[in-house]
């Protein structure tokens, strides 16, 4: 479910593997604490919804804090919190309705 999820969105299966593989070995280093939440479910997939975000937008801060809009808007971006610049990167990159997002 993982890797179909994460190709959906990284649309090859090399991106794919590598975020799946990223998310696992966060999972398996964080495993007793994960025990311990509420919800052990929603956090394994919060930590796979990272592992992609982070393939999908790589660098992404940076080069956006390098980009010249005219007025500030990709350095803007580049600082926003991390909730925030993740909605936006799902909402325009990945190409999620507000309601997925939320």
């Amino acid at each position: 479910m993982f890797h179909d999820f994460a190709l959906k969105i990284l649309l090859t299966n090399e991106r794919a593997e590598r975020a799946v593989h990223r998310a696992y070995v966060e999972i398996r280093t964080r495993w007793d604490t994960l025990l311990t939440e509420p919800d052990l479910q929603a956090q394994t997939w919060q930590i796979l919804r990272r592992a992609i975000i982070d393939e999908l937008i790589g660098g992404c801060r940076e080069e956006l804090a390098a980009r010249d809009s005219g007025i500030g808007l990709y350095p803007a971006l580049a600082k926003l919190p991390p909730r925030q610049f993740d909605a936006i990167v799902l909402r325009f990159i990945g190409g999620y309705d507000t309601k997925k997002i939320a």
